[in-house]
């Protein structure tokens, strides 16, 4: 009986830890690279690199595009700089595979999901799918008016976007962009977006002349634009695009899952 309350008086003190440490795992890719943080984005370590692709069309030095996780399905995704749609396997460690799922018709996608739908932007167009029945792809919208946004991020239903320029908008179904305003950071071709829990996170990649390239992690905030910085990772050389994704920490689900026991078992 004792070890019984010594146990849940561990799980009640692990339950109630609130760091935001434990709420989210993020992954980056500067082209074959791999970046990964399990603090949510407090620092990112090197994790892998991506080291081959199953229909051997090669995506070259810098190919990754963008990055993306289905929750329904548990499934990682990822844009080429071919065009192509990939399935990914073995996120965060140091072997990635990429296995063919889809031609998207462009080399410059970033995207996002609505539930089952694959929502991105490619080139000036709004695109769409459904990533289970992989249904044909539709253009949602031919005039959004931007054809460099290379962070996307969905929220509720609202689809928002970052331009390589740095202005945030929100991302139309019908008709231009909405322009809301300026990240101050400067212009960030090399970037990523990702939606988690109502924010818009990015990372964002400078040159810096050198071999000490850094990609500041943050967010977004999508109504005035405006950057928050949550930390800045020095990757040697920042070159082609950048992907981003966030999902759930595995210890944030593990804990979610105790306290709810121990609620239980308090009203017994």
């Amino acid at each position: 009986m004792q070890i019984r309350k010594l146990l849940l008086g561990a799980v009640i003190a692990a339950a109630g830890l609130s760091s935001p440490a434990l709420a989210f795992e993020a992954h980056f890719s500067n082209g074959r690279q791999i970046w990964s943080s399990a603090n949510s984005g407090a620092s990112f370590a090197q994790s892998g690199v991506v080291n081959s692709v199953s229909d051997l069309q090669t995506l070259g030095t810098f190919g990754v595009v963008a990055l993306g996780y289905h929750a329904t399905t548990d499934t990682f995704f990822a844009s080429g700089s071919n065009g192509h749609l990939y399935t990914v396997g073995g996120l965060g460690t140091a072997a990635v595979n990429l296995t063919f799922f889809k031609n998207l018709g462009d080399s410059s996608i970033s995207f996002e999901f609505f539930g089952n739908e694959f929502r991105g932007v490619r080139g000036n167009d709004l695109i769409s799918f459904d990533i289970v029945s992989n249904s044909a792809l539709t253009v949602l919208n031919a005039n959004t008016g931007q054809n460099n946004v290379p962070a996307t991020a969905g929220i509720g239903s609202d689809y928002y976007g970052m331009n390589s320029a740095g202005n945030v908008y929100l991302l139309n179904s019908v008709g231009a962009a909405t322009l809301i305003g300026a990240t101050g950071q400067g212009s960030a071709s090399q970037a990523g977006g990702a939606g988690w829990e109502g924010s818009f996170y990015a990372g964002l990649g400078f040159d810096t002349a050198g071999a000490n390239d850094q990609v500041r992690f943050g967010t977004i905030d999508v109504g005035t634009g405006a950057f928050s910085l949550i930390s800045s990772t020095n990757i040697g050389e920042a070159r082609g695009q950048m992907g981003l994704v966030i999902v759930p920490n595995p210890s944030a689900a593990v804990l979610l899952g105790l306290g709810a026991l121990v609620a239980t078992r308090r009203r017994r």
